[in-house]
């Protein structure tokens, strides 16, 4: 086990595309949540920093670490695709190395991966939060799960990559057929099938897993306690139906992601080098 993940650590630290693209990642984040935390932009009297409270910080700030998951799944596209390309993987089974070896050390960086954006995501929702005024003293953790969540919808991205990446061998054509799957494929197929079937696909499920926090509901607590709302209106706004609930799709998601796996690991064995 620590001989395959060193060697994914020897091949990994030297690839500058690596490092270039983690560092994006990071910088676009952080500067882009500190950005909007600190935006003064009123609808109806209510702030965005209301979004930034603490009950509702670590939801938002897992929603908008979400926009930069594709970054990673592209990070471990180039990554395969390169030792694909460059006939690594197959100077490594010469070595000695077995292909379950081989796919389980980019499954550990998928992994790791993951940890990072718990991490990056656990810090910037902290610093957000004492930034904003939200925290006075100690931080509060209510909805922390969705930073857990956060790390496993980052996984289910990576290893999808990974699974396109097998079947195309392609670099370039597997991240843009990667992208327009999310972005195309998925929803013209979702198009044509009734609800809620539609709401179980692969993608739709695994970017479900940070929903976009329930603003209407927000804006209709804080707009009660400033005009004459209709309590009944209050509850009808905050309880909109969202599609599967999200201990089902987290449920889902893993399974797809071991499906991911799956698929990966027999293309991978079969794959002629």
């Amino acid at each position: 086990m620590k001989h395959i993940l060193r060697t994914e650590w020897i091949k990994t630290k030297g690839f500058s595309t690596f490092w270039t693209l983690l560092g994006l990642h990071s910088i676009l984040f952080i500067v882009f949540v500190l950005i909007v935390s600190q935006l003064n932009i009123q609808l109806q009297g209510v702030t965005i920093a209301r979004f930034f409270a603490p009950e509702h910080l670590w939801q938002t700030t897992a929603w908008l670490a979400s926009w930069f998951n594709l970054i990673l799944a592209i990070i471990i596209a180039v990554l395969t695709g390169n030792e694909l390309s460059f006939s690594t993987f197959r100077k490594m089974i010469v070595e000695g190395y077995s292909r379950f070896e081989l796919m389980l050390g980019k499954l550990f960086l998928s992994a790791a991966l993951s940890v990072y954006v718990f991490i990056i995501v656990t810090i910037t929702g902290i610093a957000v939060g004492y930034f904003s005024g939200a925290w006075t003293t100690l931080p509060t953790f209510i909805h922390f799960k969705y930073t857990l969540i956060i790390a496993i919808q980052a996984l289910a991205y990576m290893v999808l990559a990974i699974t396109f990446v097998m079947i195309f061998r392609s670099t370039a054509l597997s991240i843009i057929l990667y992208l327009l799957y999310f972005a195309l494929i998925e929803p013209i197929i979702r198009f044509f099938f009734n609800s809620p079937w539609d709401s179980y696909f692969p993608v739709k499920i695994i970017s479900n897993l940070t929903p976009m926090p329930n603003f209407l509901g927000i804006i209709a607590e804080d707009l009660q306690q400033l005009q004459s709302i209709d309590p009944n209106t209050l509850v009808q706004v905050q309880n909109a139906p969202t599609g599967v609930t999200l201990l089902p799709s987290v449920l889902i998601a893993i399974a797809y992601t071991l499906i991911f796996i799956g698929v990966s690991t027999l293309i991978f064995k079969r794959r002629d080098f």
